[in-house]
């Protein structure tokens, strides 16, 4: 019995290794993420945005240059501050209550009698030695008020009641589900608990160094990550010295400053940075997803990051807004991935992807940034793909090749191949459909022979069909 009940775990244990392995080659093969983008002509805002929520019926909030944006997925709207200031944070409550922190302000979003939503200012309820502060960088909305936090201080506004905490030096706030961190430049990385700011095991590593979000961390998510730009990505409590997380990006990360990142549901981290757009990366670090301006994003400096309830992942830019469909099975390939041209087929030989376009044949590169390459031996219309043996078939406007591994040789001079198909009844024939006609050609030891063409077939044929008697179906173009 026990000797079974092993067995069971072990493969169990296996089939799940199995899993992951097929789920990481399948991700390996991803192309870019649905991506869709919004300027100015767009949305009616300014050009920056800086932060990004949603209510519970759908509708999203954008902190914009000109105010707070509402788009409800087809119509947008713009709502100016009292000040008419920039907008650098917004947060929805539990009550759908939308909270907005800006330049100089702090305020909602209320409806008025036709039940629009206005800006009403919750300046005056601060106390008048509390009203003096500039950006408010983020604002949090929490089952124990809203808290706005400008660098000078945490203000926290529970209905009629306010507080505030002083910085040392000057504060970065963060929350989670029922916490609060605030990482101040003199101290390091604090939460507040029971009203007092105390320092987190560990957190003094991030004293000087940016720590730009703190996120869930382990598989419990009981630890935390903290987002820096100095060190990375550093599990707390931290080592001595600092030990980040290491990850396929750390060059890039070195590189082009982290400015956020957020954990999206599947507990992937999605991390914004001010010169290199935006990457997804699985738990242990790799690279899974990288979007910036050479694959369509409108520039690579990425304010904040946030998961709608689709799941899409919405970009603030300093020029514009994205909204990228990250968890979505369905990605794209096109000239910006190296796939020059309309793909004509998509095709797996000996494991690798091969597609076809009118400029000719290309191959995929699988990878965290996967890409399709030419294969300069074969240029023009490229109409279809097969697998002979170790062989690759390519039908082309100008001749049949084969390929073995790099290698390409012309297979039938034969101009205008638009179809092949290898025969069930006689496995060495390979049937080629032409622009005009169709013809067949022989594997004899290792060279291909020409066996003519078909007489009584002058149509473009564009697909084979053989049932298992032999008798062929072609289709043409225009005649059925």
């Amino acid at each position: 019995m026990t000797r079974a009940i092993v067995t069971a775990a072990t493969l169990l244990v296996l089939s799940a290794s199995a899993v992951r392995a097929q789920e990481d080659a399948y991700r390996r093969e991803f192309g870019q993420p649905l991506l869709r983008t919004f300027d100015t002509k767009k949305h009616g805002g300014h050009a920056q945005n800086w932060a990004i929520t949603q209510d519970s019926r759908g509708i999203v909030y954008v902190a914009n240059g000109f105010g707070v944006l509402e788009v409800d997925g087809l119509r947008w709207r713009l709502i100016r501050t009292e000040r008419q200031t920039i907008v650098r944070s917004v947060a929805v409550d539990a009550d759908d209550r939308v909270w907005v922190g800006a330049v100089g302000e702090i305020g909602s979003l209320e409806p008025d009698e036709r039940g629009v939503l206005r800006y009403v200012s919750h300046l005056e309820q601060l106390p008048p030695d509390a009203r003096d502060f500039a950006d408010v960088w983020s604002t949090h909305a929490t089952p124990k008020g809203v808290y706005f936090a400008p660098l000078a201080r945490l203000i926290r506004v529970r209905s009629a009641e306010v507080s505030t905490w002083e910085a040392q030096e000057g504060f970065h706030a963060f929350s989670l589900p029922g916490r609060l961190f605030v990482r101040d430049r003199g101290r390091g990385l604090l939460e507040l608990v029971a009203d007092e700011l105390r320092p987190v095991p560990g957190g003094e590593a991030v004293a000087r160094g940016h720590a730009s979000a703190v996120l869930p961390w382990g598989d419990s998510g009981a630890g935390l990550l903290a987002v820096t730009g100095a060190i990375g990505l550093l599990p707390l409590p931290s080592t001595a010295p600092p030990e980040a997380l290491s990850t396929e990006i750390d060059l890039a990360l070195a590189q082009e400053r982290v400015y956020t990142g957020i954990l999206l549901e599947d507990r992937r981290i999605a991390l914004a940075t001010l010169g290199a757009g935006a990457y997804v990366l699985d738990k242990s670090g790799n690279n899974i997803g990288h979007i910036d301006k050479d694959r369509g994003l409108q520039g690579n400096v990425v304010w904040a990051l946030h998961q709608d309830r689709e799941g899409a992942l919405w970009m603030a830019l300093d020029r514009g807004l994205a909204r990228a469909e990250v968890t979505s099975p369905v990605t794209r390939f096109d000239e910006r991935t190296g796939l020059d041209g309309s793909a004509l087929a998509v095709y797996r030989h000996r494991g690798e992807l091969y597609a076809t376009t009118a400029e000719g044949l290309f191959r995929l590169v699988a990878g965290p940034e996967a890409y399709f390459e030419r294969l300069p031996q074969v240029g023009g219309q490229t109409w279809d793909l097969l697998t002979f043996e170790e062989e690759l078939l390519v039908a082309n406007t100008e001749r049949v090749y084969s390929f073995r591994g790099e290698t390409g040789t012309v297979a039938s001079s034969r101009s205008f191949a638009s179809a092949l198909l290898r025969s069930r009844v006689d496995r060495q024939r390979v049937f080629v459909g032409l622009m005009g006609g169709l013809a067949s050609m022989r594997r004899e030891g290792e060279r291909w022979v020409d066996e003519g063409a078909i007489a009584g077939i002058t149509d473009d044929v564009r697909s084979l069909f053989e049932l298992p008697d032999g008798r062929l179906w072609a289709s043409s173009e225009t005649n059925g």
